[in-house]
């Protein structure tokens, strides 16, 4: 966070997430989104410092590798992509994702392809 009147320069940490993604929610508050682990993390960013969490999981938000949502006002929305879940277009509502696309329905359910297990270096 920069203080331009200041000319100071201070951190937000966001814990255990590399940070992809922001762009301005309101006068106070910045939207962001990133990778913790082999996860996706989104929420909201104050200039006071506060961070707050709307989702974190075993999932992807957005891209594959550059987690993102796209935010206008106080709808939070993306893509969402998870081992038994295939991509569609989404909408975050209380912590929850809601599909709003339906463009890969007829897509076998992933999990009768075999199991899944997750490996991290």
């Amino acid at each position: 966070m920069v203080d331009l009147g200041r000319r100071e320069v201070r951190d937000i940490p966001v814990a255990n997430t590399d940070v992809s993604f922001l762009a301005r929610r309101d006068d106070a508050r910045l939207w962001f989104a990133g990778l913790r682990g082999m996860g996706s993390v989104c929420g909201t960013l104050s200039s006071a410092g506060e961070v707050e969490e709307l989702w974190a999981g075993d999932a992807v938000v957005g891209a594959r590798f550059q987690p993102y949502v796209a935010a206008g006002g106080d709808r939070l929305l993306s893509i969402f992509e998870s081992p038994d879940r295939a991509p569609e277009v989404v909408e975050c509502d209380d912590g929850e994702w809601r599909a709003l696309s339906e463009l890969n329905g007829a897509i076998p359910d992933p999990n009768s392809a075999g199991t899944w297990e997750a490996r991290t270096w």
